[in-house]
């Protein structure tokens, strides 16, 4: 993907396939919310039948998927915040129904949006991946070293 249409690394797709070594105590804390807020939403479609609860969850169970499968993480953790504030603005404005279960689901939902936005700032670190970054860097650092160049100003280095 070219730089200049990825300059934040969000379509970065990483290394695609099951492995617990990337994964940190914010992955899986992640993992976990989307997974019972997913599953809730699910029992609200079974339970009242109203496909937009279907949609959530099927969502919300496929992104926890996606982030064990690392794939397009930060682009994740970027939709995954206005998507589940979403949910708790589209549920105050339905007049707050559900209230026993929303008491659980809907705290669940403001760590998760405060989790997402932790994960997509801090994603390099935690992960120790530093390809991410220089890929969002445009290449500079890896590419400058390679050809021999000072990273600061691109001159030749003067080493034989």
């Amino acid at each position: 993907m070219s730089n200049s249409l990825n300059p934040s690394g969000l379509l970065e797709r990483g290394d695609v396939g099951f492995s617990t070594e990337n994964l940190s105590w914010a992955h899986w804390l992640g993992v976990l919310i989307a997974t019972v807020t997913g599953a809730i939403h699910v029992y609200l479609y079974l339970e009242q039948g109203f496909l937009p609860f279907l949609f959530a969850g099927i969502v919300f169970l496929a992104a926890a998927i996606a982030v064990l499968l690392n794939l397009y993480r930060r682009l994740l953790y970027a939709v995954g915040i206005p998507f589940t504030a979403g949910q708790i603005v589209l549920w105050y404005a339905q007049g707050m129904p559900d209230m026993a279960i929303a008491q659980f689901d809907k705290p669940l939902q403001v760590v998760l949006v405060v989790l997402l936005a932790y994960l997509f700032v801090n994603e390099d670190e935690l992960t120790g991946s530093e390809t991410n970054a220089t890929e969002r860097d445009g290449g500079r650092h890896a590419t400058e070293r390679d050809e021999g160049r000072d990273a600061t100003d691109g001159s030749k280095s003067r080493e034989a």
